[in-house]
C-alpha cells in the first residue's frame, strides 16, 4: 500500500479576513514563528497584554494577498509593525476565533474541551489563556527533564555564555556569540517541548501507531484469498434516497485525516531541522570567528612580544650606562674631594695668618691709643702752665 501525504497542506491559509489594512490571510504557526515570537516579547506570555500578544501573533500568521507565494505562506513575516498597529479590537479578535477555531489542540484534549471559553471573556482573552496554560505546562516539563541531555546543553551554554560576557573579544564578535547561545537555547527548548510536551496537532503519536496498524491489518485482510460464495440475490427493496456521494466525501475526510495531520507534524518537524541547520550554520561562522580573532591576538602578542625583548635589551644597555656613569662619577667625585680638601687645608692656614695679622694690628691700634691719650694729656698739662 502506497502513503501519498500532502506535506504542503500546512501552508494554506486557514481564513480570509477584510481589515482596516486590507484583505489579510490568516495561516497556522510555525516553529520557526514561536522562536521569533518569544525574542520578540521577551518575557513570559502571562506577563503580556492579550490585545497586544495576539497583536504580535498576528505578524506571524497574517498576511496580504500580495505577499502570497501561490496562494501559500511564504517563508518571513509581511506586516510591518505599524499595519498591525492599525488594526482593530474586532478584527485582532476576529484573528483569534480563526486561529482558535484550526488549532482546537489548546483547548480539546482526546476528543474532548478542557478548557471552555467563559462568558466574560472574548476570543483574543480565550486565546491568551490558552498559552498561558500551554507555557506553563511545557515549563514544567522542561524543568522536570533533570539530568536530561537538553538541561545539560542548556546548562553548558550557560556557562559559555558567563564566561564570555565581559571577555576579550571584540564588542560585534562578543553580540554574535550571545545570539547563537540565545538561539541554540531557544532551539533546544523547541526540540525538547516538540518531542515530550503535547503534540502541537490533536494526532498524538499514539493514535498514529493505532491508525497504522489498522491499515496494515485491512491490507493483509485484503491479500486472504477466500473461496468464492454464491448469495442469494436480495429481493429489490423500494428505500429512500441516500446521499452516498455525501457519505463516500465524510468518509474519505476522516480516512485522509490522520494522514493530514501527519503531514503538519512532518512539516513541523522538516521547520525545526531547518532551524537546526540555521543555528549550526551559524554557531560554525561564530567559532570561525573566534579562531580567527584568536590567531590575530596571538600574531599581534607574537609581534609585541619581540618588541618587548628588543626593548628589554635597550633598558639592559641603558641600565649598565648608567651604573657605568655611577661609578665614573664616584671615582670623579673622589679626586675631587681630595682636591678640595687640599685646598681647604691651605685656605685654613692662610686663614690663621690672617687671623693672627689681625690680632697683631688690634694690638699695635690699642697701643697707638694709648700714646695719643697720654700725648693729649701732656698737651693739655703744658697749656694750662703757660695761661699761668
Amino acid at each position: 500500500m502506497t502513503l501519498k501525504l500532502d506535506l504542503k497542506q500546512g501552508r494554506e491559509y486557514y481564513s480570509r479576513l477584510d481589515t482596516a489594512i486590507g484583505a489579510l490571510y490568516v495561516f497556522y504557526m510555525q516553529a520557526k514563528d514561536l522562536l521569533a515570537l518569544e525574542k520578540i516579547l521577551d518575557r513570559p506570555i502571562k506577563d503580556c497584554d492579550p490585545e497586544q500578544y495576539v497583536r504580535n501573533l498576528a505578524t506571524f500568521i497574517c498576511y496580504p494577498e500580495k505577499a502570497l507565494l501561490d496562494g501559500q505562506k511564504p517563508d518571513t513575516p509581511a506586516l510591518l509593525q505599524d499595519d498591525v498597529k492599525r488594526l482593530t479590537s474586532s478584527e485582532l479578535d476576529e484573528i483569534a476565533r480563526i486561529f482558535l477555531e484550526h488549532n482546537d489542540y489548546l483547548y480539546r484534549k482526546n476528543d474532548a474541551i478542557t478548557y471552555s471559553r467563559n462568558e466574560e471573556e472574548n476570543h483574543m482573552e480565550y486565546l491568551h489563556r490558552l498559552f498561558v496554560i500551554e507555557e506553563e505546562e511545557r515549563s514544567k516539563l522542561f524543568s522536570s527533564l533533570s539530568g536530561s541531555c537538553a538541561k545539560r546543553l542548556m546548562e553548558g551554554q550557560n556557562s559559555i555564555a558567563a564566561k564570555f560576557s565581559g571577555s576579550a573579544f571584540s564588542a560585534g564578535l562578543s553580540d554574535k556569540i550571545g545570539n547563537t547561545l540565545s538561539l541554540g537555547n531557544s532551539l533546544g527548548r523547541a526540540m525538547e517541548i516538540g518531542r515530550l510536551a503535547t503534540p502541537v496537532t490533536p494526532f498524538a503519536s499514539g493514535a498514529l501507531g493505532s491508525v497504522m496498524k489498522s491499515i496494515e491489518q485491512i491490507d493483509r485482510a485484503t491479500k486472504i484469498r477466500v473461496p468464492g460464495i454464491e448469495l442469494p440475490k436480495p429481493e429489490k427493496i423500494e428505500v429512500e434516497t441516500i446521499d452516498w456521494a455525501g457519505m463516500e466525501r465524510k468518509k474519505e475526510e476522516k480516512r485522509r485525516e490522520p494522514f493530514n495531520d501527519l503531514a503538519k507534524r512532518l512539516d513541523r518537524l522538516i521547520e525545526l531541522s531547518e532551524e537546526n541547520i540555521k543555528f549550526s550554520v551559524q554557531a560554525n561562522e561564530t567559532q570561525t570567528e573566534i579562531s580567527a580573532e584568536i590567531k590575530s591576538s596571538g600574531d599581534i602578542t607574537e609581534k609585541f612580544s619581540k618588541r618587548n625583548f628588543v626593548i628589554n635589551l635597550i633598558v639592559a644597555a641603558l641600565t649598565a650606562l648608567s651604573v657605568s656613569m655611577a661609578i665614573m662619577i664616584f671615582f670623579d667625585a673622589s679626586r675631587e674631594s681630595g682636591i678640595s680638601q687640599d685646598l681647604l687645608g691651605k685656605i685654613a692656614k692662610e686663614t690663621d695668618r690672617l687671623e693672627q695679622q689681625l690680632t697683631e694690628h688690634d694690638v699695635l691700634f690699642e697701643r697707638k691709643l694709648k700714646m695719643m691719650e697720654a700725648l693729649k694729656k701732656t698737651n693739655d698739662e703744658h697749656e694750662k702752665r703757660i695761661k699761668q
